[in-house]
């Protein structure tokens, strides 16, 4: 089995893993709250589409550990992958202000590791956590980097990147201490990443609000 708390294939055999799912949703509907309360026309369009991946993780998840089917599991993982992929651009864009051609790179190189430490590392490698670890390290690199423009507004992607931290740690160790805790960690994953999601996702919200102070925009051309 997957996960410690699934010691059977049946319906319903990780309550716990499931109905922690709600972290996600309680997330969204806090960012939501934080999106109608400002004006509409400084919320980037990505930023939406990121609160409504909130809610669709935490249905795709929710699915996943209720039926443990194929098709579940790609509720799952789609809604990751988009997120993690959109969340990336939008930094590269509204952040970082990456001119078209190293924007692009950076985007190909991130997915290069994504394939390199898939294929280097066995997939049962950290309990199966091999496969956020590039996301891991480029949030960390984003992190630095937001905080060397402006610290105090970096201030919620540095406590997203300390919660996901804590949150891997634990989503890797659910199998090593399926003996002494059947329920395992799984599940502090679920919790955490609400949190990881709400504050990764309040960043972009705050920054897309407007440029920084001395921070020229710089159009997404190509370099010359």
């Amino acid at each position: 089995m997957e996960y410690c708390e699934r010691s059977l294939d049946a319906l319903w055999a990780e309550p716990v893993n499931a109905l922690t799912n709600l972290a996600f949703i309680v997330a969204g509907f806090a960012l939501l709250r934080l999106a109608l309360r400002r004006p509409a026309s400084s919320m980037a369009w990505e930023v939406v589409v990121l609160i409504f991946l909130v809610f669709s993780i935490g249905v795709g998840s929710f699915l996943w550990h209720t039926l443990a089917t194929p098709w579940s599991a790609m509720t799952d993982v789609v809604p990751i992958t988009l997120y993690i992929n959109i969340f990336l651009v939008s930094y590269l864009v509204r952040v970082a202000r990456t001119r078209l051609v190293t924007g692009t790179l950076l985007f190909l190189a991130f997915h290069g590791a994504n394939v390199g430490v898939q294929a280097a590392l066995p997939a049962g490698f950290l309990n199966g956590s091999v496969f956020y670890l590039p996301a891991w390290l480029a949030l960390v690199v984003m992190t630095i980097h937001a905080h060397t423009l402006a610290r105090e507004r970096a201030a919620p992607l540095v406590a997203a990147t300390l919660i996901f931290t804590l949150s891997l740690v634990f989503r890797s160790i659910d199998h090593a201490i399926c003996g002494a805790f059947p329920v395992g960690t799984h599940f502090l994953w679920h919790l955490l990443n609400g949190a990881v999601l709400y504050f990764a996702t309040r960043f972009l919200m705050t920054w897309s609000s407007g440029p920084l102070p001395g921070h020229r925009r710089r159009p997404m051309a190509a370099s010359p």
